[in-house]
C-alpha cells in the first residue's frame, strides 16, 4: 500500500517508505541509503529492527523512547516527530 509522500521523512520515515521510496518487499531495501538527520536515522534503525527479527512492538516502543529524546530542528520535523511518537506509542500496546 502506498500513501501519500506528505507522510514521508527524509529517506526512512513514513508508512512503506524505506531508503527514498516506497518499498513492497523489504529484502530489496538499500540500506546504503543515509539519513538526512538524527530522526531519520531512528527510523532507519526502526526498519532495521522490523527487517531483522525484533518483534514490532519492541522496535515501536524502541522507537517512540529514542524520538522522545531526538533533536530536531524546525517546525515540521518537530510536527513529524510529535505525530510519530502518537502513532508508535498507541500502535505498540495494540
Amino acid at each position: 500500500m502506498y500513501w501519500p509522500k506528505c507522510l514521508t521523512y527524509g529517506n526512512w520515515g513514513g508508512p512503506g517508505w524505506s531508503a527514498g521510496r516506497f518499498n513492497d518487499d523489504p529484502a530489496q531495501t538499500d540500506w546504503s541509503v543515509e539519513p538526512i538527520d538524527d530522526m531519520d536515522a531512528l527510523f532507519r534503525m526502526h526498519d532495521f529492527m522490523y527487517q531483522h527479527g525484533v518483534g514490532r512492538h519492541a522496535a515501536d516502543l524502541e522507537l517512540c523512547k529514542s524520538l522522545v529524546y531526538c533533536n530536531v530542528v524546525g517546525v515540521c520535523p518537530n510536527i513529524y516527530r510529535a505525530g510519530a511518537i502518537m502513532i508508535f506509542a498507541v500502535r505498540s500496546f495494540l
